[in-house]
């Protein structure tokens, strides 16, 4: 049954294929391999179950061979070509797409791949029942619907189609703000082109009293505002919904007096709301060059805005949402001396009273309570920025009662106090995004560990030239105490760095040094310990030798749980130090590695490898206990990493005959 299935199929492509071969634009050989193909096709088509990947095979074999067709005919200049030949493969792939898409009707992809290539090949005569089949299907998916209606709108230039589609599809996705919005945009379009027809055709429909009164709503875009009305009875809640609608407005002229009743309408609904203030006190600035602005005009928009934001401080009185509002007065404050540059005028006065009313809406939110660690780091920026250090030092001790359990807040006072440029303090919190209080704060989310090794030999290095150096560490150390009960012990890491940090570049002692590293591993959080304990191994070994160094990490591997990286700089240490008493350091190194496999032996393939590749090129090593090992760590590992360790290994330079001949 299947063999006739695909020979009834083959049968009916004969006319095409003969065409194709009567007028040359493929050889006798060609037809031959297309229909030998065609038939391997056909047959994994027929198979069952069906498989979504043999029709999208067959889809764009036959893509690529009716482009093949019209190179072939633009090449050899052929002009008269029956129809069989000209649409005979278009036809097929309208035929596999039916298929397809009968066999797997949930998937949207096919449906939409399906109208791609219709609009490719221009096949407009598809596209309508196209995509009805495919809204009858998926009518939940607003894609589709928009993607249906701009068809209408844009191609078939069916203004009554598309909207009838978009009806349609919000009856059915009432609460799609895409689809308002989309619909939205639509009646606009439509108006605007209506618009600038009458506007090229020099139209006036005052002449006509009959249709002047309706012309004139249409031409003000009334059908638009009809639609956000609905979309607003849709989602009353949702004033960012509201708002979203001005952006789109925005694009068309003459549509001032709309917006106006947007805001309006925002106002009435959402009057204690922080965005409802700030989009009304923003309203004025929109679609003004601000290249052209004079001083006066300038002027007159700040007090616009002012009195706005001052209305909407005594409008919302109290809660989360007062806070919200003095948030985007600042960030509108700060905007304004940023484009002060920009204005047309370049008086002096200008910037100065834009600092000086940033400055007075900081001060007004730290004295309420409003700021956020944001602007308070923001805050002290700006007074950094402007030279007002002793200013910047009060601002940030005020932040830290405000947000007392803010690390961010913390770091900013401890660096103020301990004697950080201006220069330096303003590049650390100048930016939330990639400023270094944030990627320190950040850095104690971070799974790996931070190179530690690194921050200690910064942390020697600067020891010496600041030994001499005035900052006041007391102070500082307190202030570190007071900061480290304030925040959390998960929080609490680089309160820790920062302190031993400035303890060791003022030259405290080391016996100081020492009972701070082991206050910080005794007070943290597992975390906070891995990457403190290996800080202090790099502090030791570069300020006090290998043998101060193995007792102190003696005593943290008495640890009941032992992090890995610690085990990890261990075992560098006694690599560096193994070229002193070589057979003694080798063993220590032998012990360490045979402690670490114990606690992280299933997991870690790395060790297993790390611990051979000692054996096999470290002088004294055995090479005989590389065939244990391989294994030991075999019958070890976790089944998923046994197989990551076997690839790895074969990767190894067993060059060393006594090793090769210890695996064998």
């Amino acid at each position: 049954k299947m063999a006739e299935s695909v020979q009834k199929k083959l049968e009916t492509m004969l006319p095409e294929l003969e065409e194709l071969e009567r007028s040359e634009i493929f050889s006798h050989q060609e037809i031959r391999a297309i229909v030998r193909r065609r038939t391997n096709m056909e047959y994994k088509l027929l198979r069952r179950p069906p498989r979504k990947e043999d029709f999208l095979e067959a889809i764009q074999y036959e893509v690529n061979l009716d482009q093949l067709r019209k190179l072939r005919k633009k090449k050899n200049g052929t002009k008269s070509v029956r129809k069989e030949a000209e649409w005979g493969i278009q036809n097929r792939i309208h035929s596999l797409f039916k298929r397809v898409l009968f066999k797997f009707k949930g998937d949207v992809r096919l449906w939409l791949q399906y109208i791609e290539f219709c609009k490719h090949c221009n096949h407009h005569f598809a596209l309508s029942k196209i995509f009805g089949r495919a809204l009858a299907l998926h009518p939940l998916h607003v894609g589709l619907w928009i993607m249906s209606a701009k068809y209408e709108f844009e191609t078939m230039k069916k203004v009554n189609s598309a909207r009838i589609i978009l009806q349609q599809g919000l009856r059915v996705n009432p609460t799609s703000q895409q689809l308002w919005k989309e619909y939205f945009r639509m009646e606009l379009l439509h108006t605007d082109k209506i618009r600038k027809r009458g506007s090229v055709l020099g139209l006036d429909v005052e002449e006509d009293e009959r249709v002047s009164k309706m012309s004139d709503e249409f031409l003000t875009y009334k059908t638009a505002s009809l639609v956000y009305q609905q979309a607003v009875k849709a989602i009353p809640g949702d004033i960012e919904f509201r708002l979203s609608f001005l952006p789109i407005y925005q694009l068309f002229d003459g549509t001032e007096q709309r917006q106006g009743e947007v805001y309006d309408n925002i106002k009435q609904d959402f009057p204690t709301h922080p965005l409802c203030w700030d989009s009304q006190a923003k309203r004025h600035w929109t679609g003004i060059e601000m290249t052209t602005l004079t001083e006066t005009q300038v002027l007159d928009l700040e007090k616009k805005s002012e009195d706005m934001y001052t209305d909407g401080f005594n409008t919302i009185k109290e809660g989360k949402d007062l806070v919200s509002l003095r948030e985007k007065y600042i960030q509108w404050c700060s905007q304004r001396v940023e484009e002060v540059s920009l204005y047309a005028c370049k008086e002096e006065h200008l910037h100065v009273k834009a600092v000086q009313r940033l400055l007075g809406a900081f001060e007004s939110g730290l004295k309420e309570g409003h700021l956020t660690e944001e602007l308070c780091e923001r805050y002290v920026s700006t007074l950094l920025r402007l030279g007002l250090r002793q200013e910047a030092e009060k601002v940030s001790a005020v932040a830290t009662e405000l947000h007392r359990g803010s690390v961010a807040c913390w770091l900013l006072r401890l660096r103020l106090m301990g004697g950080a440029t201006s220069s330096e303090t303003s590049e650390l919190v100048g930016g939330r995004g990639g400023g270094a209080m944030e990627t320190c704060v950040k850095g104690r989310k971070s799974k790996k560990p931070r190179n530690s090794k690194a921050v200690a030999i910064a942390i020697a290095s600067s020891s010496a030239a600041c030994v001499a150096s005035d900052c006041p560490s007391r102070s500082v150390g307190k202030l570190c105490r007071e900061a480290l009960e304030s925040v959390t012990k998960e929080e609490s890491l680089p309160i820790w760095e920062y302190w031993l940090h400035q303890s060791i570049s003022a030259g405290e002692s080391a016996e100081a040094i020492h009972a701070l590293f082991q206050e910080g591993l005794e007070a943290s959080t597992s975390s906070t310990r891995e990457v403190l304990s290996c800080q202090y191994l790099d502090w030791v070994s570069l300020t006090e030798g290998l043998a101060s160094t193995r007792s102190v990490y003696s005593k943290l591997l008495k640890c009941q749980r032992v992090p890995y990286s610690l085990y990890n700089k261990c075992l560098e240490v006694e690599k560096t130090a193994i070229a002193g008493d070589r057979m003694k350091n080798l063993q220590l190194l032998r012990d360490l590695y045979e402690r670490a496999l114990l606690d992280y032996g299933s997991q870690e393939p790395e060790l297993w490898l790390d611990y051979i590749r000692t054996e096999l090129k470290e002088e004294g090593g055995d090479p005989r206990n590389v065939g244990k090992l391989h294994w030991r760590a075999s019958k070890t590992l976790e089944p998923e990493l046994s197989g990551q360790f076997m690839a790895q290994y074969s990767l190894l330079d067993l060059s060393n005959s006594k090793a090769s001949s210890s695996i064998l």
